[in-house]
């Protein structure tokens, strides 16, 4: 049964560690003209201070933490900056990586409900 808990645990925070990175890098190498929707930015950041609060996880809670700050620290550009998030509008790239972020989101759900179901 360790072994389950153990191997959760790896999975589950290399997918996190994917996840900042590829975030990190993004903010770092955005395209020049290219705007930042911060509204989006906080609504993830407030979903992982709550998981990370109803998990008492503190690597959550602290990310979270991070995006709320950031994204509240640039309120005032939330309307101006917000887009609508149709499909079409996004670029190939853009495109790839929300797919991969809802591959990973169905892996980590499918992950939790066999976890929950053993």
């Amino acid at each position: 049964m360790i072994k389950v808990y153990l191997l959760a645990f790896i999975f589950s925070t290399l997918l996190l560690l994917i996840s900042v990175i590829g975030s990190i890098l993004l903010l770092t190498k955005r395209e020049k003209g290219k705007i930042i929707d911060y509204f989006e930015r906080f609504i993830i950041g407030s979903i992982w201070l709550l998981i990370g609060i109803c998990l008492k996880d503190f690597l959550l809670i602290v990310l979270g933490i991070i995006f709320v700050g950031f994204s509240y620290s640039h309120k005032k550009n939330w309307k101006k900056n917000h887009r609508l998030n149709s499909w079409n509008k996004l670029s190939k790239t853009e495109k790839q990586i929300k797919k991969t972020i809802m591959l990973m989101l169905t892996i980590l759900i499918l992950l939790g409900l066999i976890y929950y179901l053993n």
